[in-house]
């Protein structure tokens, strides 16, 4: 069975404590990509979880053909523009 790619949008504190570790723990799923308008928490966060697409724009995570599903992890003001 292949593994679901999932992409990660904003790399705060619910993104690597909660979300990215769940994931991590699941044989079905990979993460492929992290994008935070910090590209600094990306990169740390990427760097946490073995993730080798890291984005400072969204939208270039979501133009990646190896993402199978989104997961927004921004503030929730921000849920409604990106999705």
């Amino acid at each position: 069975m292949r593994k679901v790619r999932v992409g990660i949008i904003g790399s705060g504190s619910i993104a690597r404590d909660v979300h990215m570790p769940a994931y991590a723990a699941l044989d079905n799923v990979e993460i492929t990509a992290v994008a935070d308008i910090n590209v600094n928490n990306a990169k740390t966060a990427a760097q946490i979880f073995g993730v080798k697409n890291v984005f400072q724009d969204y939208k270039k995570l979501l133009a990646l053909d190896e993402v199978d599903a989104v997961d927004i992890c921004t503030p929730n003001c921000l849920h409604k523009p990106i999705a």
